[in-house]
């Protein structure tokens, strides 16, 4: 049981995603709208990484490994990942107000270098089914909650002067780098 919260917590906070390996920086210089908008990308892009967690570990361990073609695992799990992107987009039209909503953000979710490099972190890792799922999850949610950190500062900076040379993304940047820093500090956490 420690072993599953060492994993949660490290996916969640010191493994971050976003912060510390630098994937789904997209996210980062995309301004989805507000913070409400970032919490429903974040959370679209949790629920597409744990739909998929299950379906690439399968193939990975099923057919991958089997026939040592390990070389093909980004292309196989892309495929996945948008294979299961377009199911809840084709699940999401039979709800047309909610994919008014959220809609456009799918697409998004599915080409998103965070789900992509969740999925094969966990695959080169050799965790197990669980593991796997465990990791997507706490790994979506610390993507989630680094983009709402860096969305509610983005909202505090366009109240705030800054020079104009650091306008727009080089604050973003500088931001994520600060963030990223901090986040470095869960690293020495011990369960």
């Amino acid at each position: 049981m420690t072993e599953l919260i060492a994993l949660a917590l490290a996916a969640l906070l010191a493994e971050n995603l976003l912060l510390a390996r630098f994937l789904g920086a997209e996210s980062l210089l995309r301004q989805y709208g507000g913070l409400r908008r970032s919490v429903t990308a974040g959370l679209i892009v949790t629920a597409v990484m744990v739909l998929s967690a299950p379906l690439t570990w399968a193939a990975d361990f099923l057919l991958l490994r089997t026939f040592g073609l390990e070389y093909l695992r980004v292309l196989v799990f892309l495929l996945l990942i948008v294979l299961i992107a377009r199911i809840l987009q084709v699940l999401l039209s039979l709800l047309p107000r909610l994919e008014a909503q959220v809609g456009e953000l799918i697409p998004l979710a599915a080409v998103n270098s965070a789900v992509l490099g969740g999925v094969l972190t966990a695959a080169r890792s050799g965790l197990d089914l669980g593991e796997t799922v465990l990791t997507a999850l706490f790994g979506g949610l610390g993507f989630t909650l680094a983009a709402v950190l860096l969305s509610s500062i983005r909202g505090r900076l366009a109240f705030s002067k800054c020079p104009r040379a650091f306008e727009g993304t080089p604050i973003a940047l500088v931001t994520a780098g600060l963030l990223a820093m901090a986040f470095l500090g869960f690293s020495g956490l011990r369960v």
